[in-house]
């Protein structure tokens, strides 16, 4: 667009410049917002259970532990707490599994992340051939 133009003033290059400088604050910002959303990417993938039975028990402690590995709690105080980590959709004891069922979904920032944590994850479930009762969700009511 500029190449040929005599040294010195020239009336098109003035005229266009009110719109192409704009131009180029508008890709600088489009390409700032990309930076900001891959820094902020988050993985969301099931973990499937390896064998079919029923949840006998779960290692929460470790669960714990792994979240808090991913950035999703605190090892100091003056830690930072990333809020796109986390787990959903925990299977309980007593849950039926097969090898298509999740045991839970998992958030992470990352695919290195994810596969950081996925065996870790597994080793946390532990199943069995017979039906385990579920737990119940309130032991006692204090007043």
């Amino acid at each position: 667009m500029t190449t040929n133009l005599p040294s010195g003033y020239h009336r098109d290059l003035q005229l266009l410049k009110v719109h192409l400088f704009p131009a180029f604050k508008t890709l600088k910002d489009c390409i700032e917002m990309t930076g900001l959303m891959l820094s902020n990417v988050e993985i969301k993938k099931d973990i499937l259970s390896t064998q079919s039975g029923w949840v006998k028990e779960i290692k929460t402690r470790d669960l714990g532990l792994i979240l808090i590995e991913l950035g999703g709690g605190r090892k100091q105080v003056t830690d930072k707490i990333n809020f796109n980590v986390g787990y959903d959709q925990v299977l309980r004891v007593g849950d039926k599994v097969d090898t298509s069922t999740p045991l839970l979904t998992v958030y992470t920032n990352s695919e290195d992340d994810y596969e950081n944590v996925r065996k870790k994850i597994e080793d946390c479930f532990i199943i069995a051939d017979t039906e385990v009762s579920a737990l119940p969700y309130t032991y006692e009511v204090i007043n």
